[in-house]
């Protein structure tokens, strides 16, 4: 971890192949139901995380602890998004079959985007980062945080406050 911490790469191909079937196996099996998740791609977030991390890393507890860590962090953030996406395609489904209309014109496509944007104005800057970085970009609240440089409490108090902004400005405009 000092040679990472340091900018040498080279470990970090020793750390895979040391750790990096234990940690397959640990995402595969949190993410064994989840429809279209990668495990191999999971893993090779941990590593990459890994890297990343090198100079903050501090040896209080046993290193593949730290790791396994990492790896549960990272396979729950991809289980949530990958929950939350098909939460939400099945709603827009849902919504969609059940108030089907012809497709908009350029006028009303441009007349939704201006909405949009006029809505995402009435926010703070802190509060329009947090929304579009998770509903955009669709990062967890950690890699939010990790982000802006922000605690992972500010990340949740802006993004609700968003939202609540967001669903009044939907009313008044719907009402």
């Amino acid at each position: 971890m000092a040679a990472l911490a340091r900018g040498d790469t080279e470990p970090l191909g020793t750390l895979y192949l040391r750790h990096g079937d234990a940690v397959l196996r640990l995402v595969d099996s949190i993410l064994f139901d989840v429809p279209g998740a990668h495990a191999e791609d999971v893993c090779q977030e941990v590593f990459l995380t890994v890297h990343e991390i090198a100079p903050r890393y501090r040896e209080t507890g046993k290193f593949k602890s730290w790791l396994m860590g990492i790896a549960v962090r990272k396979a729950r953030a991809r289980r949530r998004k990958s929950w939350l996406r098909r939460k939400l395609l099945a709603g827009h489904a849902k919504q969609e079959s059940a108030t089907w209309r012809p497709a908009a014109g350029p006028d009303e496509t441009m007349e939704h985007g201006e909405q949009i944007a006029s809505a995402l104005a009435k926010l703070t800057k802190q509060q329009r980062e947090v929304l579009l970085l998770r509903a955009v970009q669709g990062l967890s609240g950690e890699e939010i945080a990790e982000a802006l440089g922000i605690s992972l409490d500010a990340v949740w108090s802006r993004l609700k406050r968003a939202h609540q902004i967001m669903r009044t400005i939907e009313i008044e405009e719907t009402g």
